[in-house]
């Protein structure tokens, strides 16, 4: 919790029917989408990082899109303007939260921005692994790839994608991470070989493998979903909480969750999950005010989510 108070105001979610009359009751009048343009095949969206050196200090990612696969109900090929919210809030608070050196893991990275923002961190975050349905995986290390082509600061990636060339600490993995009920790692052997690695290489006997960080953007859209999203976000955090060795101190994991407030109605469903089928959980709500200031007065949700109770958390 010192973590997530250093940068701003969290109001305890405790009941979905209330957070959902307080999110819709402050809604502001916005443009769906106002910061970025799916309509083009390739987007420009600044990051800036205000604690990095100047050189720096703003980083413009070009963002490869295919826009035509929409109809087709895969949304993973745009940019969204959650995933620009998102980034822009790790970037701004990457000091605060502690960011260097910490696994992170995204959940339907889509087009990738989150997870390449992550990689210009100072210091570096010390893994990224980005995952998405077996169909956008090729999309995805597209981006990745004209990314590391456009920069000076390539990172070494391992896992699934083959290229790149080992010049910072930041490691990348590009791995498939379907959707479903139970232990995502029994599902993905791919993602159990990833926490095994981690944990083989981890600095000291506390490392305990598994993920610091689970980031999520604009995927909560569709009611049918929401029951195996909120369990795949669930079943991530618990890769590192179950992976804790006995009587050892480490941080809880969190995981931040940005959306548009698209329907009510989905968004209701999503709360009632958090709740409903997992107690366990504490959900909290950045105040709007505290977000990065070009989304302060759109509509758009950001959360963390933690894993209540856990005595072993340094929070």
């Amino acid at each position: 919790m010192e973590l997530l108070e250093r940068v701003g105001t969290w109001i305890e979610v405790t009941d979905p029917y209330e957070e959902l009359a307080e999110l819709y009751a402050d809604e502001q009048h916005h443009t769906h989408n106002a910061h970025v343009s799916q309509h083009e095949e390739e987007f420009e969206i600044d990051v800036e990082y205000p604690e990095n050196s100047k050189s720096e200090a703003t980083v413009t990612f070009q963002i490869l899109q295919n826009q035509s696969t929409q109809g087709k109900g895969q949304t993973g090929f745009c940019l969204w303007d959650g995933a620009v919210c998102l980034a822009r809030f790790l970037a701004r608070n990457t000091h605060k939260l502690e960011l260097g050196g910490s696994r992170i893991i995204e959940v339907g990275s889509g087009s990738g921005l989150v997870s390449l923002s992550l990689l210009h961190h100072t210091p570096p975050v010390a893994s990224v692994t980005m995952t998405d349905q077996e169909a956008l995986l090729k999309h995805l290390r597209r981006n990745l790839t004209n990314h590391q082509e456009r920069q000076s600061r390539p990172s070494r990636v391992r896992g699934s994608t083959k290229s790149a060339k080992a010049t910072v600490a930041t490691e990348v993995h590009v791995e498939e991470l379907e959707w479903g009920l139970g232990d995502p790692l029994a599902r993905h052997p791919a993602l159990q070989a990833v926490v095994r690695d981690q944990r083989q290489r981890g600095d000291d006997e506390s490392a305990v493998g598994g993920w610091d960080l689970v980031i999520s953007s604009d995927c909560v859209y569709n009611e049918h979903l929401v029951g195996i999203y909120v369990a795949t976000l669930k079943g991530l955090l618990l890769a590192r909480v179950a992976k804790a060795r006995h009587g050892v101190q480490y941080r809880a994991p969190i995981a931040f969750v940005c959306f548009e407030l698209r329907s009510d109605h989905v968004t209701l469903k999503f709360l009632e999950t958090l709740f409903e089928a997992h107690d366990d959980l504490l959900v909290l709500r950045l105040s709007r005010e505290h977000l990065p200031p070009t989304f302060q007065s759109g509509s758009l949700a950001l959360y963390a989510i933690l894993i209540r109770d856990d005595d072993n958390a340094i929070e």
